[in-house]
């Protein structure tokens, strides 16, 4: 027998997603003071600080940033948008769509600035910056998977992913580069008539694959969560890739916090040089 008073709107009243942000909201709400951005910029120490983030409605990649300097600005499919940062938009960037609920800005949705974000380098740019260091999620020595029958759904979730996390930023990267090949070959009384200057990049990436040092801390994630991973192929053995972008254990986190901290040491003059030390 089925209940006539069954209210259908609420199947839509909450945003669909797989996990609940509230405790992220709650810690970053306890430790962030975001007055202290206004400060910074007000002293001199910092000139802009932005988050992109994807609009669902307008389908652009909307960068909202906090500066005394720079404009807004607008192009086909990004633009910049002068604001007070907040919590929201903290929630807003990192909101993978389906795994974290979107985040509503004013009048309008946003999730994970990278679905949109064609030149993930274009925001520093337009900030103002001379050199930029891009921490890469792509290892130095990727592994590749051996199939011996068709990928799994996590296989194939993973490939999605990287899709839109990796391969846009690799590709800017590589017309930055070429940019700053051609205008070597530019005279200098052009460029400055024309206000181009290169720009210094330093890329740097994990020494290990992220995709492998989850099969470490894969025991560590919730049963309900393991359970989810298990019914599109995504177990101890098949962890890969899709369970690096989900696990959010503080034991892997640690692991990713040495891992980065060593591999910083690793590259200390990269790091030295771009910075003027």
């Amino acid at each position: 027998m089925f209940a006539r008073n069954i209210r259908v709107e609420h199947a839509n009243e909450g945003a669909p997603s797989l996990l609940n942000p509230s405790p992220l909201r709650n810690m970053l709400n306890n430790h962030l003071d975001f007055s202290m951005i206004d400060r910074q910029i007000e002293n001199g120490s910092l000139n802009a600080l932005s988050l992109s983030c994807s609009c669902y409605q307008s389908k652009r990649c909307i960068t909202f940033f906090q500066s005394n300097v720079t404009e807004p600005w607008h192009r086909a499919k990004h633009g910049g948008q002068k604001t007070h940062l907040t919590i929201d938009h903290i929630l807003a960037s990192a909101a993978i769509p389906l795994i974290f609920p979107s985040v509503k800005i004013k009048d309008l949705f946003y999730g994970d600035g990278t679905i949109h974000q064609l030149a993930p380098l274009s925001a520093p740019i337009h900030l103002g910056a001379d050199k930029i260091i891009v921490l890469s999620l792509d290892s130095e020595q990727p592994t590749h998977a051996q199939f011996t029958k068709h990928p799994t759904g996590a296989a194939i979730a993973t490939h999605l992913l990287d899709t839109i996390f990796s391969d846009t930023l690799s590709s800017d990267v590589e017309r930055l580069n070429r940019i700053n090949e051609t205008l070597t070959l530019i005279p200098e009384k052009t460029k400055k008539k024309m206000s181009l200057k290169p720009i210094e990049i330093a890329v740097l990436k994990p020494s290990i694959d992220l995709g492998e040092l989850t099969t470490n801390y894969y025991q560590d994630m919730p049963k309900t969560i393991q359970m989810l991973f298990n019914l599109i192929g995504a177990n101890t053995e098949m962890a890969g890739g899709l369970v690096s972008y989900l696990l959010f254990e503080g034991s892997y986190c640690q692991a990713l916090i040495d891992l980065g901290e060593r591999d910083a040491l690793d590259q200390a003059d990269t790091l030295k040089r771009i910075l003027g030390y």
